[in-house]
């Protein structure tokens, strides 16, 4: 049978295979005076181009959530990096609570998942009916020791922790700092930063600047057999109980690393 004119170079085509270079995607909030492209749930609002998680109501035990909403692509080993600054502080004459996370997650539920408050920070879940974000891994910043009769035990009332699933600071967290050198409670202004490098997570912590040399935080685990998949959402989440606090997001970059170059067979229906 005779072949298209086109059917030989097409051939050699066929036999080639495409390579694409994974992008970056980046977020990029030097402060949130636009907080458009923000899912925010429950208390969280925009507050003096801040990203007010958790700003004073007349209720407790509540929370706050924000969602960057479009969905992030990381690459095949899902390295990231991200860094924020933020502020926590009391109402009155009162210490303020429970502490706030940043979240990365693949939630069914997507731009709209949220946990319970208090303890749980709005990631986690107080009871077999409360609100959890699974899948997910977050970072928790813990300004308040919930107590071993609870679900949820701390360590003490100034920690940070990695959890994945779970708001628990023991049971549910791989790995957890209670020795900070400063108060997360105390009103000052901190930056984190956080990456993951497709082993190992790392947190660093400090005043606002240069980033520290030594970690807080190191741990090596999957994160693609918890997440399950490359398409994520990334944000924060924060609650309180009944010792209101503000929890504040100053300013927030994120950056997914550049995969590496994905082979794509080129295929062609050849007519003969």
């Amino acid at each position: 049978m005779r072949k298209s004119w086109l059917y030989y170079p097409l051939c050699v085509l066929a036999c080639m295979t495409l390579v694409l270079k994974a992008q970056a995607t980046t977020i990029s909030y030097p402060d949130f005076a636009d907080v458009s492209d923000l899912q925010l749930l429950q208390l969280a609002c925009q507050k003096d181009n801040r990203l007010c998680l958790t700003p004073i109501k007349d209720r407790t035990y509540d929370k706050g959530v924000a969602w960057y909403r479009h969905p992030v692509y990381l690459p095949p080993n899902y390295a990231f990096t991200t860094t924020f600054q933020f502020q926590l502080y009391g109402f009155g004459p009162f210490p303020g609570a429970d502490g706030f996370t940043f979240t990365i997650q693949t939630s069914p539920n997507g731009v709209n998942a949220f946990g319970d408050g208090g303890g749980y920070l709005g990631y986690g879940k107080y009871s077999s009916t409360g609100n959890e974000i699974v899948p997910s891994v977050a970072v928790e910043f813990d300004t308040v020791k919930n107590l071993p009769w609870t679900t949820h035990y701390d360590l003490n009332n100034n920690h940070i922790g990695i959890n994945s699933n779970s708001a628990f600071s023991v049971s549910g967290t791989p790995v957890v700092n209670d020795n900070l050198p400063f108060d997360l409670n105390g009103g000052d202004i901190y930056q984190a930063w956080i990456e993951y490098d497709g082993i190992t997570m790392r947190v660093w912590l400090g005043p606002p600047g240069s980033r520290p040399e030594t970690p807080l935080l190191t741990h090596t685990f999957s994160l693609g057999k918890i997440l399950g998949t490359t398409k994520v959402y990334v944000g924060f989440t924060a609650g309180y109980a009944s010792y209101i606090q503000y929890h504040e997001i100053i300013s927030w970059e994120f950056s997914s690393a550049a995969g590496p170059p994905i082979p794509v067979p080129a295929i062609f229906l050849l007519s003969e």
